[in-house]
């Protein structure tokens, strides 16, 4: 992918109480975008960049189930967006995993899928750091004609009541990738002459401290990394974060 960039590092702390694959993905993308984590005010996202005037919702999912966008969620980012305070851009990063099955089918059932092998939690990030293969930056405007573009879907959570989601799969993420993103965009509804579309090689360090072992266990993924951000907020991103564009 040509020149490459660092993102720095995260740990994945021994102590830490909650069995989610979503606290890998929000130190992930702390080590990606700046800033902090957001536990406070949850109408700013997951992770807020007060140099940026930026919050960011960090959502993952694998090639088979996308990713779930809920849609109260994102009205209550638009509201902030719309009044400027504190936060005047908002965004969601997108952290996609390869999480196949076997093609192999054990007593005409397809194999299981890794991930759902996985009991421990310390294995599950193990998991992650490993499995990442693509993230994007999109900014809270490209969200919104996703959200034309596929629709609302209602859907049902073990742990939430019945809500609306958008369901966005790799389908409508890989024009971003392939070349084609301009010509993209135009079809959302969005003028190209008014965004940038960035390309990264990133890698990161990831030090994940399991209970039951001696010591952590350390990974270094590099990934691509795409974001599609107004031209203007894109030159600063890119300056304050220190990335390298791919060619």
């Amino acid at each position: 992918m040509g020149k490459s960039a660092d993102a720095g590092r995260f740990i994945v702390p021994q102590n830490d109480s909650r069995n989610r694959s979503g606290h890998f993905f929000e130190q992930l993308g702390l080590a990606i975008v700046g800033g902090e984590i957001n536990r406070e005010h949850r109408q700013f996202g997951d992770i807020v960049n007060d140099e940026l005037s930026l919050g960011v919702e960090v959502k993952a999912g694998d090639s088979n189930n996308g990713l779930g966008i809920r849609v109260g969620q994102k009205r209550m980012y638009e509201e902030v967006q719309r009044l400027g305070f504190p936060y005047s851009h908002f965004a969601y990063l997108l952290c996609c995993y390869v999480n196949e099955s076997s093609p192999q089918k054990i007593r005409g059932k397809r194999s299981p899928r890794p991930l759902s092998l996985l009991k421990n939690k310390w294995e599950k990030y193990s998991f992650f750091a490993r499995d990442v293969n693509k993230v994007f930056l999109l900014d809270l405007a490209v969200m919104n004609a996703l959200e034309k573009k596929v629709g609302i879907t209602t859907c049902r959570h073990p742990e939430r009541e019945e809500e609306e989601d958008i369901r966005i799969r790799r389908r409508e993420l890989e024009p971003f990738c392939n070349g084609n993103g301009t010509a993209y965009l135009k079809t959302l509804g969005l003028d190209p002459r008014k965004w940038l579309i960035g390309k990264y090689d990133l890698g990161v360090s990831v030090e994940i401290w399991d209970s039951e072992s001696d010591g952590p266990m350390y990974y270094s993924p590099r990934f691509p990394f795409y974001t599609v951000l107004p031209a203007k907020f894109h030159h600063k991103f890119q300056k304050l974060r220190e990335f390298i564009p791919s060619p």
